[in-house]
């Protein structure tokens, strides 16, 4: 009974320190830093559903770092963009001001959404040359 319980105390250390450090590794790895060149470029901004409007957005390295239709981007938003960044799991837009506005959750390669207050869905993907 002894050994019973030693063995499992041990095996019990183990797994936890290998899930520690594996553990650590791993989640490290899913969450890396897009770098802002890669963005950069041309994107469609829309609501999900049936034929929805399109708005253009270009992500910029430069100043103004956004261009393309902000005004009807600001119509979903409520603010007019006027920055953006990379985040380890998506994408934000910031205000004139510089506080957030929204923040796009990655999906899959050249697609994030974020889910509005009003619960509409809107995807923002990347204009494929």
């Amino acid at each position: 009974m002894i050994k019973t319980f030693v063995r499992s105390s041990c095996s019990t250390w183990l797994m936890a320190a290998f899930l520690a450090f594996f553990g650590e590794i791993t989640m490290a790895r899913s969450l890396i830093l897009t770098p802002p060149e890669a963005l950069a470029g041309q994107w469609r901004m829309y609501p999900e559903g049936a034929n929805p409007q399109v708005c253009e957005l270009e992500l910029l390295l430069q100043s103004p770092r956004l261009s393309g239709d902000l005004a009807c981007i600001a119509g979903w938003l409520g603010e007019r963009p006027a920055n953006w960044e990379p985040t380890p799991d998506g994408l934000w837009l910031y205000g004139a001001e510089g506080t957030g506005i929204v923040h796009f959750n990655r999906q899959k390669a050249d697609r994030y959404e974020v889910r509005l207050k009003n619960g509409k869905v809107l995807v923002l993907v990347r204009d494929m040359p």
